[in-house]
């Protein structure tokens, strides 16, 4: 399995009897892997084929290992002489680089089922999927991809956090692979000079917008833009009055896709919203949305006239609560809370802190003595 994961094949016999240069070769190879008796000998092999990475002096025996991402490949071939990924399309070779990257060996269920289904990405597409089922992953595929075509490529983010995570998380990988990359924001400035020459620009909504209406020449001839959270192009402003024009993120976000979209290939992510299709249409793309639940749900808690309507994103389970505040009704749908992580996500941080002390009054949890000792 191991020899078979370096693509090293196993000579065929010769009729003669006599052992081909080839077949010496490959008997000397794989008793290396083979011969030896004690654990140390065994892990300095491991070593050598580049399985483990070690720590300490050679000999002593408290040495330190660590596997590898071609350990974990190794363990994974053993049982099923093979890969976890198979290789035969440009977007598994690129998702096996990044999964080698992260030091992941297998995918989640959502992107299992795009790199089946997509052996490239030559369209406009629309990818949509629960928080935490790996949409940013799909989209630095179609990065990768691009860049290796030769495009320069735009991320779009509505965050600096996100922005940061971006950069963070690939911003090695893609810089040893012969890319630059380049963040531009509030926090983050980059000169023009360095956004020209950008591979991969990561720019905040406003900052792209402000820049595109200065005409600047870095906004020009991108290939590929992605388009982080367009559920931002949903506007929360019911009715427009003076004193928020200018505040609605959707106005920002609905110019820059106008103006890219005629000359830049667009992906977006997002979780499910009411205008997918009309959004879809606008774009000329496809819309990638898998069927696949995830643990734990997402639910939307909306007060209603005769209580709180707790609903599933995916709109296969509703209740309505008889509790007038949302957060009872809340505490009241987990059940046993107390053994239960939940995310709450509010519109402002004030918002944010008055509900943590609300809820740290109402329903504490305590942390148990040997936390406290350990703390």
């Amino acid at each position: 399995g191991l020899l078979a994961l370096d693509s090293v094949i196993k000579p065929s016999e010769s009729p003669k009897g006599e052992k081909t240069q080839d077949e010496v070769t490959y008997d000397d190879t794989r008793q290396g892997l083979i011969s030896g008796g004690t654990i140390y000998e065994t892990m300095n092999k491991l070593v050598t084929d580049g399985f483990v990475l070690s720590s300490g002096d050679k000999g002593r025996k408290q040495r330190g290992f660590m596997i590898t991402h071609e350990g974990r490949l190794a363990l994974a071939s053993v049982g099923q002489l093979g890969g976890p990924l198979g290789v035969s399309t440009e977007v598994q070779r690129a998702a096996k680089t990044l999964l080698k990257h992260k030091n992941f060996i297998s995918l989640l269920p959502a992107q299992k089922k795009f790199v089946r289904e997509f052996g490239d990405i030559d369209r406009n597409l629309v990818i949509q999927m629960p928080p935490g089922s790996g949409k940013t992953f799909l989209a630095m595929i179609v990065v990768l991809l691009k860049l290796q075509e030769g495009k320069r490529c735009l991320y779009l983010s509505p965050y600096t956090s996100l922005s940061s995570q971006i950069v963070n998380e690939y911003g090695d990988l893609l810089n040893d692979l012969g890319y630059s990359v380049v963040r531009h924001d509030g926090i983050s400035h980059a000169s023009d000079t360095e956004l020209e020459n950008a591979n991969l620009s990561v720019v905040m909504y406003e900052t792209f917008a402000a820049a595109l209406l200065q005409k600047k020449k870095w906004t020009d001839n991108f290939g590929l833009a992605v388009i982080d959270e367009l559920t931002e192009l949903d506007s929360f402003q019911q009715v427009v009055e003076p004193q928020n024009i200018g505040t609605d993120r959707s106005v920002t976000l609905d110019l820059i896709i106008s103006m890219l979209k005629e000359s830049s290939q667009i992906v977006t992510l997002s979780s499910r919203f009411g205008e997918s299709e009309e959004v879809a249409a606008w774009l000329n793309a496809s819309i990638f949305r898998p069927d696949v639940r995830l643990t734990p749900d997402e639910f939307i808690v909306t007060e209603q006239e005769h209580g709180v309507k707790i609903e599933s994103s995916d709109g296969t389970q509703r209740t309505l609560s008889k509790q007038i505040d949302p957060l009872d009704a809340i505490i009241d749908h987990l059940e046993k809370y107390e053994e239960k992580s939940i995310l709450v996500v509010v519109g402002s941080r004030y918002g944010a802190q008055s509900l943590a002390r609300s809820l740290a009054r109402s329903h504490p949890r305590f942390l148990k003595q040997e936390s406290i000792d350990r703390i």
